[in-house]
């Protein structure tokens, strides 16, 4: 699956994922299961930059219960109705 694939079922699905990526800062391996049309926690307005332009996904992350941005670009791979799929370049 290509990030473009991944991007486009994010965007088009309100069901939780989960999705392993690499960080930006550390290049550690993280994963998180998460959601990307939440907004039942919406609080404090809107936020001090535009993820877009630092091209980040911002999703909310079920185990922290809140709001976490990541890089799509550093996917590893994604899991999709319980089954993985690695992400092509």
């Amino acid at each position: 699956m290509s990030v473009q694939d991944a991007l486009s079922w994010i965007e088009g699905s309100n069901t939780i994922f989960a999705v392993e990526f690499r960080k930006r800062t550390t290049n550690e391996l993280r994963m998180m299961n998460c959601r990307r049309k939440c907004e039942s926690r919406l609080r404090g307005g809107p936020p001090a930059y535009d993820p877009a332009e630092k091209n980040l996904l911002v999703v909310f992350d079920m185990a922290n219960k809140g709001y976490r941005c990541f890089d799509p670009d550093a996917m590893t791979r994604i899991k999709i109705d319980g089954e993985w799929h690695l992400i092509s370049e």
